[in-house]
Formats: structure tokens, C-alpha cells, sequence
């Protein structure tokens, strides 16, 4: 029985410094700056992001699928842009899985090599520069997808889109209430 706690133990240990580890990656990596693109969190490109706070300027200036797809009415999606959308989707899809999955394995090669005693950093910032590479080649095919979908759209949708991005704003602004000057 004692055995099987150590063995335990020992097991969260290591998976603790495996996540302590993928964490430190994606801090240096500049993860944050991918997250700020809105290619993997809430609300998408330019959903009231501040490139003061780190989001590109060029995010307002894209849709994400996801919102183009629940406006899909509103700005009279054609049949034939809905199933557009939907192959560029299913392209990049099938681009990304296997750079997450690399990701994946690359970081816990490293998360491996930081477990080590004594750190080889040359091959430890090897690894991190394999990470990065990854990255940057999954950041590149969302920023495709996104061109791909405004390129898709015409001219007269992609204003709708941004009048009911702005809507949207403004609905959150109201709900959330003045937090600061720039608010009132």
C-alpha cells in the first residue's frame, strides 16, 4: 500500500512538472500572442480585443467561420459560399491536426528533458525552436483559413458583419457597465 501512494506521488510529480514545463513553452513561445489573434479563444479576431492589450490590428479586419456561419442569414449566406466555407474548414482542419499533435509530443519531449537533473539547455532550446516552427506553421494556416473566408464573402456581407460585430460590442458594453474613462 505504501508503495502504490509513493508510486503515485511520484507519478503527479512528474506529470506537475511535465505541465510546468508545456506551461514555460507556451509562455515563451509567445502562446498568448497566438491566443490574442482569437484563433483559438472566445469570440474570434477583433471581438473587442485592444491591440494595446496585445491583439493585432488586423484582427477586425477578419471573420472567424464560426461567426460567419451564425450570421449566415442575416447577411444572405448563399449555398454555394456555405459549402465554400465549409471545404476551407475542413482543409485547415486536416492541416492542424497533425501540427497539434506534433505540439504535443515536441512539448513533452521537452517537458522529458527539463526533468533531467542537470538541463541540457542546447538541446532544450532546440526543442522550444521545434515548438515554435510548429506554431508559427499552425498560425499561418488560421490566418489562411480567415483570409480564405473573407474572400468568400462580398463586399455588402462583410459590412453586415462588422455593423453586427459592433452591435455585439455594445451589447456587452451595456451588460458589463462603465469601467473607466475610456468607457463613458
Amino acid at each position: 500500500m505504501g508503495c502504490r501512494g509513493g508510486k503515485r506521488r511520484e507519478d503527479l510529480n512528474v506529470k506537475w512538472t511535465q505541465w510546468i514545463a508545456i506551461a514555460g513553452v507556451l509562455l515563451v513561445t509567445g502562446l498568448p500572442a497566438y491566443a490574442d489573434l482569437g484563433f483559438g479563444g472566445r469570440g474570434g479576431p477583433g471581438m473587442g480585443r485592444d491591440y494595446r492589450r496585445g491583439a493585432p490590428p488586423f484582427g477586425k479586419a477578419l471573420f472567424p467561420p464560426e461567426m460567419v456561419m451564425r450570421h449566415a442569414q442575416d447577411i444572405g449566406l448563399s449555398d454555394e459560399q456555405r459549402e465554400q466555407i465549409t471545404a476551407v474548414i475542413q482543409q485547415v482542419q486536416s492541416d492542424i491536426v497533425p501540427l497539434e499533435w506534433e505540439v504535443r509530443e515536441r512539448t513533452e519531449a521537452l517537458a522529458d528533458l527539463l526533468e533531467e537533473p542537470r538541463v541540457d539547455e542546447a538541446a532544450a532550446l532546440a526543442q522550444v525552436e521545434r515548438v515554435t516552427e510548429i506554431e508559427n506553421q499552425m498560425k499561418k494556416t488560421h490566418l489562411t483559413l480567415l483570409i480564405r473566408v473573407k474572400n468568400l464573402l462580398s463586399e455588402d456581407q462583410q459590412q453586415q458583419l462588422l455593423t453586427l460585430r459592433e452591435e455585439r460590442r455594445e451589447e456587452f458594453r451595456e451588460r458589463r457597465g462603465p469601467r473607466g474613462p475610456r468607457d463613458m
